[in-house]
């Protein structure tokens, strides 16, 4: 089957539409997809509300076109506009898991060898993506493969942060070490 049979893409509109339009919006970018895979933005509670299809909402499955990556909207990044750069998968829970569909699409071998047919794509295009060819285990072992994906990318994130803190960390110390030597010279006397 292909994707079009189980999933409905919704594109977002032209940036330059929404700026004009709704000027106090904030766009969704690839930094919020990349904190959404991670589940790290999970902090802030929203409840949903009625909005345009173009809003993400908490749970929605979001894929970044641009970057040929898939995410579910956490609550730090519910109700920010998407642009054209990503479209929105909407389909039944009970035919496909949502975290299966990230993995399907972020991972699989079946998309990569789809995805290489196509040398000159750089970008994936909604009908790319409803095009592809997709094989559904039963909806058991998909809840099974997106519960290991989730806790694998979320672990993912915590180690990027421990890293980034690490780092942060190593770097000022360093810092601090070169202002002392630069302001008391070596033997530590001015």
């Amino acid at each position: 089957m292909k994707v079009s049979d189980v999933v409905q893409l919704l594109s977002g509109p032209n940036a330059s539409r929404i700026k004009k339009k709704y000027d106090n919006g904030l766009l969704y970018t690839v930094a919020d997809i990349e904190l959404d895979l991670s589940q790290m933005g999970t902090k802030k509670k929203v409840k949903k509300r009625d909005m345009p299809d173009f809003f993400t909402q908490t749970g929605d499955v979001v894929i970044s076109l641009m970057k040929q990556q898939a995410a579910i909207v956490t609550p730090m990044n519910a109700g920010k506009i998407l642009t054209s750069n990503f479209v929105k998968c909407q389909f039944d829970e009970k035919l496909l898991d949502a975290w299966y569909f990230c993995y399907w699409i972020n991972e699989s071998g079946e998309v990569k060898r789809q995805n290489y047919r196509n040398v000159s794509l750089s970008v994936y295009t909604p009908r790319f993506v409803d095009e592809l060819e997709m094989r559904l285990p039963p909806i058991e072992m998909q809840r099974q493969i997106g519960k290991l994906y989730k806790n694998l990318k979320h672990m993912q994130g915590l180690m990027d942060k421990q890293k980034d803190d690490w780092t942060h960390f190593t770097l000022q110390i360093i810092r601090n070490t070169t202002r002392e030597v630069m302001e008391y010279g070596d033997n530590g006397k001015q």
